[in-house]
């Protein structure tokens, strides 16, 4: 089947109908000089095909329109990068946000413009191997534009692994992040943890992750059982500071986001603490 032209955005890049009936976007230089819309694609001119769902693909026109060829083609080669080393199934929106970030954060270095990075300093701890995969991106990056990029947009790059990862927006995924620097913050206040190679902190963080998302996305776990609140009672007697630990971060979380702890995620939290700090 002979693919013809249905769209052209740019002299690099067009819209067409692949053999399979199926919208795709190509891009390569000069692919779309001279053509017209029914024109037979020039399949030899070709770099890059991008085949998204139906959500992302109009968002994605728009960013091929708006930004240069070159940013569109290293935006694909992070995101390719990012596929290979993370072991979640990311959504096409990455396609839309990280390229829309990629060629801001670009113009924004070359600009000289600086951006304050103390409210993300956390990212790193939250979201540790989606911000190893992000500084494998920002190498990428400096190495194929040969340019020096702060080591620190690692933790904006990998807010997007997460919010792909997890199909959500980057609104839920800030909200999230926040919230978690609050109970982490407490925590690191009332003991001495060490967050490098740390197994037990690594499952403590995943466990908040999940309440966190479980308070944003306003769900409410079972009713606290009579076994579970015979096994709170009795534990907060052993562990007394990891309780006082656990009310702390009940109090933040029902005085900034309103959500009241059962005993049952009041145990789970104090358990994880227990192993965290013994």
């Amino acid at each position: 089947m002979t693919e013809r032209i249905r769209r052209i955005f740019n002299n690099n890049a067009l819209l067409a109908i692949n053999e399979k009936g199926q919208e795709v976007i190509y891009v390569g230089r000069g692919l779309a000089y001279g053509c017209s819309k029914g024109d037979i694609v020039r399949k030899e001119y070709i770099d890059k095909t991008f085949s998204l769902s139906s959500d992302h693909n109009e968002k994605f026109t728009e960013l091929i329109e708006e930004f240069s060829l070159e940013d569109i083609l290293l935006a694909e080669k992070a995101i390719s990068y990012i596929k290979q080393k993370s072991k979640d199934v990311l959504s096409d929106s990455i396609y839309v946000t990280l390229t829309d970030h990629i060629s801001i954060m670009l113009e924004r270095i070359r600009k000289g413009c600086d951006f304050d990075y103390t409210s993300l300093l956390n990212i790193k701890q939250l979201y540790h191997e989606e911000f190893k995969i992000a500084e494998g991106v920002v190498d990428l990056i400096s190495q194929d534009l040969k340019m020096e990029i702060p080591k620190a947009e690692a933790n904006f790059i990998t807010l997007h692994i997460v919010n792909a990862s997890t199909d959500s927006n980057i609104v839920k995924v800030y909200k999230i992040t926040n919230m978690m620097t609050g109970i982490l913050n407490i925590v690191k206040t009332r003991f001495d943890i060490s967050e490098t190679d740390n197994i037990d902190y690594d499952r403590f963080v995943t466990h908040c992750r999940f309440l966190v998302n479980r308070i944003i996305d306003q769900q409410k776990t079972n009713l606290d059982s009579g076994k579970e609140l015979k096994a709170w009672s009795s534990l907060i007697s052993i562990y007394d500071d990891e309780n006082e630990c656990v009310n702390e971060i009940t109090d933040y979380l029902l005085q900034k986001y309103n959500y009241s702890i059962n005993k049952e995620e009041r145990l789970y939290l104090m358990l994880h603490l227990a192993k965290l700090t013994r």
